[in-house]
């Protein structure tokens, strides 16, 4: 297992503090690193070791990181197959595993290149639709709890055309000065517009990107381009929360993909939410599934699921000593503090 180390800084980059988010509840905005910076980060780390281009599947944001301390330091894994990839929080007192914050495969499929429509199924150019520019876009943004400044309001502007009650087709031009990740978040944030636009203001919580089932771009300094322009398309259902986005950088008659993540799958974050128990699904079982019927048997005669239920509402346990039943000797393995209970079934063992 290859182990890379890297840090986060706002006072090495101050760039970052721009990514911020108001949870309900809360008094003050906290800085987040956003999954864009973290993606870039890895994208930077695994091209020292792997020659084929940057591309990962299955990626899940298992929580986000606080950047509010300041520096928040990480520890980059590669398997040594290279299909696995895990970045995990360092923590700051012991040296060790505070938690994962990302964990991927990797896909060795060859990204394209060049595009004239957008390759990903699903995508193409707005030709109509509702328009906003830069300053109302944020201006809304801001009072649903995204308090994003400097780099980080990349959206100069915003078209969405709306198919049905449920899917947004849009297109967004982006900010050049931006870095990469910036330019990625921003496309992130005009999928977020797209749906919030359409729902009443309350205290829902805030969308973060939770699930990408593939990835792909490659490392590239925005700057070295000025006069090309960046922009995304991208489509999202506001009930299932999920959808695709290509970014493209266009320079005269040439197009080049910049990064294209498709079933992409964004959840809300709330404020005292527990995020690291995250369920992680493979993109093929994201679906609508019903459950006909439940069961279960448990230490302590628990029967079925309401009675397990209401054992956890109530904090109970299930410890007790050994059956005679089970161990024959078991004085004498309480004599010798081997082992001095557990958990165990009633009733008859098969």
């Amino acid at each position: 297992m290859v182990e890379v180390p890297y840090k986060f800084s706002l006072t090495e980059d101050p760039y970052l503090q721009g990514h911020a988010i108001h949870l309900p509840g809360e008094r003050d905005s906290r800085t987040i690193l956003s999954g864009a910076t973290l993606l870039v980060a890895v994208n930077r780390t695994i091209s020292r070791y792997r020659v084929t281009p940057f591309c990962l599947k299955d990626l899940l944001f298992v929580e986000p990181v606080d950047l509010s301390g300041d520096t928040v330091e990480v520890t980059i894994k590669l398997a040594p197959s290279g299909e696995k990839l895990q970045v995990s929080i360092v923590n700051s007192r012991t040296g060790g595993t505070a938690g994962e914050v990302l964990v991927a495969r990797f896909c060795d499929e060859k990204p394209t290149d060049c595009c004239g429509e957008s390759p990903t199924p699903g995508l193409h150019a707005v030709k109509s639709g509702m328009e906003v520019e830069r300053g109302e876009f944020y201006e809304f943004m801001r009072s649903r709890g995204y308090s994003h400044s400097g780099e980080f309001q990349s959206v100069k502007r915003v078209q969405v055309d709306r198919f049905d009650f449920d899917t947004a087709n849009g297109e967004c031009m982006l900010e050049r000065g931006s870095s990469l990740d910036a330019v990625i978040d921003g496309g992130w944030q005009a999928m977020v517009y797209s749906v919030l636009s359409e729902e009443e203001k309350g205290d829902e919580g805030i969308l973060l990107p939770f699930f990408i089932g593939r990835a792909s771009g490659r490392s590239k300094d925005l700057s070295n381009s000025p006069e090309a322009e960046v922009t995304a398309q991208f489509s999202i259902n506001a009930n299932t929360l999920r959808g695709a986005i290509i970014f493209i950088e266009r320079l005269g008659d040439t197009s080049e993909i910049l990064f294209e993540a498709s079933d992409i799958v964004f959840r809300r974050k709330r404020q005292h939410t527990p995020v690291s128990l995250s369920v992680f699904m493979p993109a093929p079982f994201l679906k609508k599934i019903g459950i006909r019927s439940m069961a279960c048997r448990l230490p302590g005669s628990l029967h079925s699921p309401d009675e397990f239920f209401q054992f956890l509402l109530e904090g109970g346990t299930t410890n007790s000593r050994i059956p005679s039943s089970r161990i024959a000797t078991r004085n004498q393995l309480q004599k010798e503090r081997i082992i001095e209970g557990g958990h165990f079934l009633t009733g008859v063992i098969q």
